[in-house]
């Protein structure tokens, strides 16, 4: 299926991937970086990356128009472009605050499990609570 034409998505996946591409290099030379013997906390410095890529992809749900490639796609937001738009907006405001909070903790993390279950339950409402979101603006 390709996206309808005006579409912004031919502009807004590049960059993204470009953006996300460049997280994995800096991760990659941070790994280089620990393996040459360097005093690095990986679990801080990937979470603070995936806060970036969080806060990034925030930023770009908004400006999606309805396609296939990118964004909630499920048949009420389909059917429905309001319902898109509103869906796609409240998303990047819980994903660029779901990202900032990501970073933050980078600042404090420990590794205690407790670290870990805030982050996954974190993640659990930066992916479900859009779904939810827009399932009730639907009815």
């Amino acid at each position: 299926m390709n996206p309808p034409s005006g579409s912004n998505s031919r502009a807004t996946v590049p960059r993204a991937i470009c953006n996300i591409f460049t997280a994995i290099m800096a991760l990659t030379s941070i790994s280089l970086f620990k393996a040459a013997g360097y005093a690095l906390d990986i679990s801080k410095i990937v979470l603070a990356l995936v806060g970036g890529i969080f806060i990034i992809m925030g930023n770009y749900l908004p400006k999606n128009r309805i396609n296939s490639v990118v964004g909630y796609k499920l048949p009420w937001t389909l059917s429905h472009p309001d319902n898109w738009n509103k869906t796609h907006r409240f998303a990047g405001v819980i994903w660029v605050i779901c990202g900032f909070f990501f970073v933050i903790l980078s600042m404090v993390y420990a590794g205690d499990d407790i670290y870990t279950i805030i982050i996954v339950f974190a993640m659990i409402i930066a992916f479900l609570s859009p779904i939810a979101y827009s399932y009730l603006a639907c009815k």
